[in-house]
Parts: structure tokens; C-alpha cells; sequence
């Protein structure tokens, strides 16, 4: 089964109102984490409409200077994780990084496996004894966020 997603995980509080008018739609995954759906067409929209000089940081495709801007803006010193999956049939990769405010916590693991497990790690989650990090907070549960972006044409 596919699994492609890209988004950031947030531990702690944020503004919800800021997050909203930013267009996010974040969804609660945990009691202290909250995953933020991403996608290139937003993140480009988001670039442009804040006239942001978007620059690549390396590892995860979208860890740039728009998604940190958003993320420092909707919290105070934000603990997040961006993360990406792209699995078909089992075959894939996965990358991920972890940052603290504007410093980065984690080193970026592009294409390495177990990147996310251990980016979660760095957020404070603790696996189960039948599920890894991943699964722990359900990050399984989502296979793609292209609906929440309506990248499909209506009709």
C-alpha cells in the first residue's frame, strides 16, 4: 500500500488563529503533538504570498525557510519535526529532521531508514512494546494529504 506524506510534527502549545490564517489544518495526533499536513503547492503559495525568499535546508524536501517561518510564527521556540515519507509496495524512503525555534536538534536523514522513529524520539515519543514510534502516534494511519489540499479537480 502507498504511503506518501509530508508534514510537520509540532510538540506543545500554538496558536491556533495564526495556524488558521495560514490556511493549516492541523490535526491532533497525540496529547502533546499535532501533525500539519504538507505539500509543495502550499508550501509554494505560502512562499509567494508571504514574498518569503525560500531556501532548501536540506534533508526532507520541504525543510525551508517557509515552513520555518510558520512554524515560528504560530509557536514560541517550536519543538517540530519535518518529516516525509514515499513508500510504494513496501519498496521507498523516508527523511526527517528535528529543530528547536531555528536550531536544529536532529541532523537532516534523507532517504535513511528509521529517520522518523528517531526524529519522533527527539519529540518525547515512546514506542509501545507492539508499535515503533510511528505507529505509536499513528502516523500509519495517513497514506497522503492530497485531499486536504483539493489537488483533484471538483465535479
Amino acid at each position: 500500500m502507498a504511503h506518501h506524506i509530508s508534514a510537520v510534527i509540532l510538540r506543545g502549545k500554538f496558536d491556533q488563529e495564526n495556524a488558521t490564517a495560514f490556511g493549516h489544518q492541523p490535526i491532533q495526533l497525540f496529547e502533546t503533538l499535532t501533525l500539519f499536513p504538507l505539500h509543495a503547492t502550499y508550501v509554494d503559495s505560502m512562499t509567494e504570498k508571504l514574498a518569503i525568499q525560500d531556501q532548501f535546508l536540506g534533508g526532507p524536501l520541504l525543510n525551508c525557510t517557509t515552513v520555518h517561518h510558520l512554524m515560528n510564527t504560530i509557536a514560541v521556540e517550536p519543538l517540530f519535526a519535518i518529516i516525509e515519507t514515499n513508500y510504494f509496495g513496501g519498496n521507498g524512503s523516508q527523511s526527517a529532521v528535528v529543530y528547536r525555534g531555528k536550531l536544529e536538534i536532529m541532523a537532516a536523514e534523507r532517504d535513511v531508514e528509521g529517520s522518523i522513529n528517531r526524529a519522533l524520539k527527539q519529540l518525547g515519543v515512546k514506542r509501545t512494546l507492539l508499535h515503533d514510534e510511528f505507529d505509536t502516534i499513528g502516523l500509519g494511519n495517513y497514506r497522503y494529504f492530497d485531499d486536504i489540499f483539493f489537488l483533484c479537480p471538483q465535479g
